[in-house]
């Protein structure tokens, strides 16, 4: 097929049409057509993002796991395209309603034999499920409870020469991107509070959440013997996908960052987020890699 990656995977994503995902599930279980939509728009637009974290990685001769995989739109993208992906989804933690509507996308595409492991990260074990080349996720860190156990787990699962790419939110930025409110990160009740209903109609996803900064990503990489760099002006460049990505413009149309966004533009003062060290912005992307292949590398 020609084009680019990113080219491809938005033919293959128009093929996960609303109507046949909803004849798949069933009309009895589409209570609102509109949202579901909306939320297959949503998947598809980060993976589409995932997807250009990691093309500079990808290759069909490595062996690749996606943590919390979602819909598994990615993972199917990739595999269809002859890529080893394994796609890892609990289907917990605020997101098991999700299930019915993965399982419809996965019977829809029954030619792509995609492997699905249904089982948390810390779950993750190299003796049964292998080693990975390259591990990613995208805004899936912070639903993961016991982060320090996944951590231990994703390490020991990659490849002595492997990569983890991971994008998710910094909270040491008091903004929760999910509902779109500011937050704190010691405090994050005070949110509930003030914005009760707000949260209360995303119950399950902001009761998921554990929070993750910049520190505890760099303890924790630390502890497990990985080495880490973080991408600059990740901010800004997310910030940006206002402007460009009309289904991220219409959920933070009424965001907190959303209008600090439109005022920073108006200001023109845009470009001082490029300032801000990755300790200070959110979201954060940052890659891991075992130090012994760092200490090969300086040797050679």
């Amino acid at each position: 097929m020609n084009g680019s990656l990113i080219q491809q995977y938005d033919e293959f994503a128009q093929t996960i049409s609303q109507a046949r995902v909803a004849e798949n599930l069933g009309p009895e279980k589409v209570s609102d057509s509109q949202d579901l939509g909306r939320l297959l728009n949503t998947y598809i637009t980060e993976g589409r993002v995932a997807l250009s974290m990691i093309e500079p990685c990808l290759s069909k001769s490595i062996r690749i796991l996606e943590v919390g995989a979602g819909l598994c739109i990615l993972s199917l993208f990739l595999r269809s395209r002859g890529y080893n992906i394994t796609a890892l989804e609990p289907g917990a933690g605020g997101f098991s309603f999700f299930d019915e509507i993965r399982m419809a996308i996965l019977s829809a595409n029954p030619a792509v034999d995609l492997l699905v492991l249904e089982i948390a990260a810390q779950d993750l074990d190299p003796d049964t499920h292998g080693h990975f080349d390259l591990i990613f996720s995208n805004n899936v860190l912070e639903h993961i409870p016991e982060l320090s156990s996944a951590f231990v787990s994703l390490s020991q699962s990659l490849s002595p020469d492997g990569v983890m790419l991971h994008n998710c939110p910094n909270y040491l930025v008091p903004y929760e991107p999910h509902v779109g409110l500011p937050v704190v990160k010691f405090w994050p009740g005070l949110t509930r509070i003030l914005w009760r209903q707000r949260i209360d109609d995303q119950s399950e996803m902001w009761d998921s959440l554990n929070y993750i900064d910049y520190f505890q990503v760099r303890r924790l990489a630390s502890r497990v013997g990985l080495r880490i760099s973080f991408t600059r002006h990740v901010m800004l460049e997310a910030m940006r996908r206002i402007d460009r990505d009309p289904d991220f413009a219409r959920r933070h149309a009424d965001t907190t960052a959303g209008k600090i966004y439109r005022l920073l533009v108006r200001l023109r003062l845009i470009n001082l987020l490029k300032l801000l060290p990755p300790a200070m912005s959110t979201p954060m992307v940052f890659e891991l890699s075992h130090r012994t292949q760092l200490r090969e590398r300086q040797a050679s």
